[in-house]
């Protein structure tokens, strides 16, 4: 179990539009870790987003959750990895 407050990495979308930004992160996480199969985030922080992520004719649930915090995604891929990243976003104009 990781410490609290561990990280292992950061992502800068462009906006807080989850459906717009995660195929994005996907793509680039697929290549290091695999498909992924799940995506938490914190929804008080993020628009209204789809329920699941199609990515290369499969489906990750996204999943709004209460902790550890508003400014964390964890992702989880298919050979069973979490991977937390900080999410570091420009409050102001939603561009990173």
């Amino acid at each position: 179990m990781p410490t609290p407050g561990y990280v292992d990495g950061a992502w800068w979308p462009r906006s807080r539009d989850l459906s717009a930004e995660l195929p994005a992160l996907a793509t680039a996480l697929a290549t290091r870790l695999g498909p992924l199969t799940r995506v938490a985030y914190h929804p008080a922080h993020w628009d209204p987003s789809a329920r699941r992520l199609r990515r290369a004719g499969s489906l990750a649930p996204l999943g709004g959750y209460r902790c550890p915090g508003p400014d964390t995604v964890e992702v989880t891929t298919r050979s069973g990895r979490s991977v937390t990243l900080v999410v570091v976003l420009d409050g102001g104009s939603g561009n990173a």
